[in-house]
């Protein structure tokens, strides 16, 4: 049992570039909305300028120039936290007055204006921000479903209307073990310990019960599902498979940047949290289905 949860794992790899590209297309949606707002809002903001000083002479192209400087000087090496120098704390606003009063002689004279325009336009690249990360999450949202169905189609595929039971109970028990869980925190907090031993346990167990339940119930003895040796041996492959997961997300992020490092090991995370929900029932399948077969035989 231990190597077919294992197994479980690497077939459905094959299943990679899926979440890969449900990612990245949410991401991509991002950009076209994201770079043509940037560009719009500097164009304006470079109109406004116009209007408040006069100036005839004040040159666009050297304002973008003056801001991808200005954005280029920042450390890149950590991008995350470029990105959140770039939003955060003002900087883009002073980036924003620097650039304008080094190409607009005399513009100290109209400060308040240009602030004004300066903070319109901050504001238009926030929420461009804004819409660029729901999408990126949404695209994320939708690797994770995508994921979810096509590793549940691979070792563990149901009815439709079984899923949809299957998802009311999974609700229905993760809200009453949350609840009892956080009581016994309230009363004793050291319980705590102890009830993420036994939820991991009971969760194997009522995951081959389910797997009992819709797949094995007719052909195959309850005892052959649900037994303290299969609670082990998927307590072990979930293990096997989570230290198989983490090594891949450490050489994705070690080979590469964090950016590249987070599209490249989201996969591996997705598959891996979508075979360890669904092995146990893929378990009792596989063995349904041999007790099937030599019935037949």
């Amino acid at each position: 049992m231990l190597l077919r949860c294992v197994k479980n794992y690497f077939v459905s790899l094959k299943h990679y570039f899926a979440p890969l590209g449900a990612f990245a297309l949410g991401v991509i949606l991002g950009i076209s909305v994201l770079i043509p707002g940037l560009i719009s809002s500097v164009r304006a903001l470079a109109d406004s300028v116009v209007q408040i000083t006069g100036s005839v002479s004040f040159d666009l192209g050297a304002l973008v120039e003056c801001l991808a400087d200005e954005i280029g000087g920042l450390d890149w090496s950590d991008p995350s936290a470029a990105i959140g120098t770039v939003f955060g704390s003002g900087w883009l606003a002073d980036a924003f007055n620097d650039c304008i009063h080094s190409l607009v002689p005399g513009g100290e004279a109209y400060a308040v204006q240009i602030e004004q325009a300066v903070a319109l336009a901050v504001a238009e690249w926030a929420a461009l921000a804004i819409v660029f990360v729901f999408m990126s999450a949404l695209g994320l949202l939708c690797a994770f479903l995508l994921t979810r169905f096509l590793v549940k189609r691979t070792i563990a595929k149901r009815v439709w209307w079984i899923n949809i039971l299957s998802a009311l109970f999974d609700v229905v028990f993760a809200a009453l073990t949350g609840a009892a869980v956080v009581w016994l925190a309230a009363i004793w907090p050291p319980s705590i310990y102890i009830s993420a031993v036994v939820l991991t346990l009971l969760y194997v167990a009522v995951a081959l019960m389910k797997g009992y339940v819709i797949f094995g119930r007719k052909v195959m003895p309850l005892s052959e599902a649900v037994n303290i040796k299969n609670i082990g041996a998927v307590v072990l492959s979930d293990i096997i498979i989570a230290l198989i997961t983490a090594v891949f997300v450490a050489v994705s992020f070690l080979l590469t940047n964090n950016i590249a490092g987070i599209f490249i090991s989201m996969p591996f995370v997705f598959i891996g949290l979508q075979t360890v929900e669904y092995n146990a029932e893929a378990y009792v399948k596989a063995v349904a289905e041999n007790y099937a077969e030599r019935k037949a035989s």
